[in-house]
């Protein structure tokens, strides 16, 4: 089977931006090559106590910012990459990114199967949940929850600092019978990641179809059928649902629309654990909670990206 690559090159500092805009189309599972990431290096080396640095660190930086991840070489590939294109075209309508150009070419199945699997391996995602791919037979330790998962073609496994801190804070929250929202559910990993720490119900909603299939099929790949449903909806419109926790892992811009819905969304005293926020769009989603009448109770920072935990009254 076919399927399509896709590289994005943005201008300088970019690539945060537009990881973010694809985040928003249900695509976590991309490469980024940076040069900023080498040149960052080479100026901290310092820091991390490294006298030398090999030559082809410095030969292979790249002159332009990029991402690559990949699609189905079918029509719904390219309506989704249509829609991509669109949402790059927006946000450089708004000055959100510039210098943006779309690299595509088709790769055989087994050349892009392989390639992934050297990127994806099993990883602690919390102090109680690990996730392990099917061909990664790492050995887990004992009291672990494993969640088995493999990306599929747009979506990630977990590794992403946006995933793994909305799931820690849904650990730290506790879920242990809850209802839990997971809005973006993208593979559905906080889906099944709040299932296995013990929440009575979860709904897990998504725009995107592809998402939906790829949820659902986790899901029931994770035996938790009986915990979780998955529904293609959006927060503002059509979601019947009162939750104890949110999830939301989306771009800053969205949290901020979702939030005085979100709140609706919520019982009394619940927790809407947001991720996917530049760390400079940090102070617009909490003036946007605090506008809908939460209360942001805690803030974690990793690298670029954060994620932030606001309670409703």
């Amino acid at each position: 089977m076919k399927y399509k690559e896709i590289t994005i090159y943005t201008g300088a500092g970019g690539s945060e931006s537009a990881e973010g805009i694809l985040i928003t189309q249900g695509i976590t599972g991309t490469v980024v090559n940076d040069p900023g990431m080498i040149d960052d290096l080479m100026e901290h080396k310092k820091d991390y106590e490294w006298d030398y640095v090999d030559p082809s660190v410095l030969e292979s930086r790249p002159e332009r910012s990029s991402l690559t991840f990949y699609l189905d070489d079918d029509a719904e590939g390219e309506q989704k990459l249509a829609g991509i294109k669109a949402a790059f075209a927006k946000m450089s309508s708004e000055g959100a990114i510039d210098d943006v150009t779309f690299e595509t070419r088709i790769v055989d199945d087994e050349d892009w199967k392989n390639k992934y699997k050297e990127f994806f391996k099993t990883l602690r995602l919390t102090d109680n949940l690990v996730v392990r791919p099917s061909w990664d037979d790492t050995e887990i330790g004992p009291g672990l929850k494993i969640i088995d998962l493999d990306p599929g073609m747009a979506f990630g496994t977990g590794g992403h600092a946006t995933t793994s801190m909305c799931a820690e804070m849904l650990d730290e929250e506790g879920c242990a019978g809850k209802k839990v929202l997971d809005v973006g559910c993208g593979s559905g990993i906080l889906s099944i990641a709040a299932a296995f720490l013990g929440a009575e119900e979860v709904l897990g909603i998504d725009i995107d179809d592809q998402a939906v299939i790829s949820s659902r099929e986790n899901v029931e790949k994770n035996r938790c059928g009986d915990v979780v449903s998955i529904q293609k909806g959006d927060l503002t419109e059509g979601v019947d649902f009162k939750a104890d926790i949110i999830a939301a892992n989306l771009m800053a811009e969205l949290i901020v629309r979702f939030a005085p819905h979100a709140a609706d969304h919520m019982n009394g005293g619940g927790a809407f654990i947001a991720s996917g926020i530049l760390t400079e769009k940090k102070k617009m989603v909490t003036a946007a909670m605090e506008q809908a009448g939460l209360t942001v109770e805690k803030i974690a920072d990793r690298g670029e990206w954060c994620a932030l935990l606001a309670r409703k009254a």
